[in-house]
């Protein structure tokens, strides 16, 4: 009898440990499931604050959206890494970005040409 307290006892222990390690690797996924992708046009660089703005949509929806850059971001021109200074008004980009708190932050940044004039 005495066994078989002490073995619930134990198992208890482990069954909470289990339980918390499965809860805390369920809040971690929505912060993974927040990265998405959106192509545009840049309308905006702002220098300073290593931040651009993106106008993305078609047939009479855009959307302007502003987005951080952080030390990893990762802007491309075809193949090669450029610096943020490449990035201009005009350039038709990809950007595979998170949300945070604070706003989108692009974590890849590829620029695929200029955009044609409107």
């Amino acid at each position: 009898m005495r066994a078989r307290a002490v073995w619930r006892k134990g198992y208890g222990r482990v069954f909470g440990r289990l339980a918390a390690a499965f809860a805390a690797g369920a809040l971690a996924l929505p912060a993974a499931a927040l990265a998405a992708d959106r192509d545009g046009v840049v309308v905006e660089v702002q220098t300073k604050e290593r931040s651009f703005t993106l106008e993305s949509g078609n047939g009479g929806h855009e959307a302007l959206t502003t987005f951080r850059t952080d030390p990893g971001t990762r802007i491309t021109f075809g193949h090669k890494v450029v610096p943020f200074g490449n990035l201009v008004p005009g350039y038709r980009v990809s950007v595979h970005y998170r949300d945070q708190d604070l706003g989108p932050i692009a974590t890849a940044v590829q620029i695929h040409r200029l955009a044609p004039p409107r």
